[in-house]
């Protein structure tokens, strides 16, 4: 489980304001998964604090076109 303790500022930020980008015009969670090309269970376990974009991968470059 990831924590702020160990990984940079920024990617503790990007994963949840992805989430609440997305969530603002009502898509579900299979889409956001579809979207940064990660699995429906990895979305879950996002939203529930239990893991984060990776800074520098794909999906991390993808929900940083979402908060633009």
């Amino acid at each position: 489980m990831a924590t702020s303790k160990s990984v940079p500022v920024q990617t503790t930020k990007l994963t949840p304001t992805v989430l609440q980008a997305t969530d603002m015009p009502g898509l579900y969670g299979a889409e956001l998964a579809r979207i940064l090309n990660l699995s429906c269970g990895y979305i879950s376990l996002m939203a529930n604090g239990k893991k984060l974009l990776e800074t520098g991968s794909e999906a991390w470059d993808r929900g940083s076109f979402i908060v633009l």
